[in-house]
């Protein structure tokens, strides 16, 4: 549909066939248009629209339209074509009455079961959150978050009430989150301690500025170690430790000095050999 027009003619045919009762959609604006939701109105069914970056809510609908878009690409490629409006419905009518291993049935079946209604007769398990449950809090994804890092709160929270898919949940002051959170944002937890001691983090990886202050700090904790070192005055002791200090400066300048000069004569002599090389490589060519 390249249009608003053409999504409000689309959704008249549907109801002119049958009336849902409510609509789930995104906030594409072939949707929230004013004439497609007068339409709506003028029917008398309702319409929500999904939070952003919410792709939960819209996960049945968005694996089909990728398994059709697979279905379609699959009959394009093998029939050499770039058509396939005229058995597009040869198609929907191969995937209703397939078997689908996550309803673990036939669609078509299912929906016969209760015509009634229009909903498949599939067991929906209950929740195993309840209320006075300890649970924490799933994380916010970032873009570039590490595998290993927890993906829930390391805060536990108490659930307050709820619904069996939306919860409210407090802190351990008793403070109550404004937003309710639903079951799959949540996490049960059966022991507190049993949490703490399995979600240790790693230490963070130390830089180059650390890792030096830490050298130093060690050896120069070492100074301490000195056999009758407490005989030593205090003006004694802060002399080695100036001492100490600057025979580390010291060598810190030369090593760096050796490190200079022997990247230098390397250099030197990686070029000789890049040309020796060269030449040889010329000289075979040419034979």
């Amino acid at each position: 549909m390249k249009k608003k027009s053409d999504s409000t003619e689309a959704m008249k045919k549907v109801l002119d066939i049958e009336k849902p009762i409510l609509i789930q959609s995104d906030n594409g604006t072939e949707i929230l248009n004013g004439a497609f939701q007068r339409l709506l109105t003028s029917k008398g069914v309702r319409h929500i629209t999904v939070e952003v970056g919410d792709h939960k809510r819209q996960g049945i609908i968005e694996r089909f339209n990728r398994t059709l878009e697979n279905i379609i690409s699959l009959y394009q490629e093998a029939r050499r074509t770039n058509t396939y409006i005229d058995v597009l419905e040869d198609i929907v009518y191969n995937y209703n009455h397939t078997y689908h291993r996550g309803i673990n049935g036939i669609p078509q079946q299912l929906y016969l079961g209760n015509p009634s209604t229009g909903t498949m007769n599939v067991k929906i398990e209950k929740n195993a959150i309840g209320v006075g449950d300890k649970v924490r809090l799933l994380k916010t994804r970032q873009a570039f978050r590490k595998g290993y890092e927890p993906k829930y709160s390391h805060t536990i929270y108490k659930v307050i009430s709820g619904n069996g898919y939306s919860y409210f949940i407090a802190d351990d002051d008793g403070n109550i989150l404004p937003k309710a959170y639903k079951y799959y944002e949540l996490q049960r937890i059966e022991s507190t301690q049993r949490f703490h001691t399995e979600s240790r983090q790693r230490e963070p990886r130390m830089t180059n500025k650390e890792r030096r202050n830490k050298r130093e700090l060690e050896e120069l904790a070492y100074i301490q170690c000195i056999k009758n070192w407490d005989s030593y005055s205090v003006d004694e002791q802060e002399q080695l430790r100036k001492w100490y200090r600057d025979y580390y400066a010291k060598n810190k300048q030369a090593e760096r000095k050796r490190y200079r000069d022997h990247y230098a004569a390397n250099t030197e002599a990686v070029k000789e050999r890049a040309k020796k090389y060269k030449k040889t490589k010329q000289s075979g060519d040419n034979v």
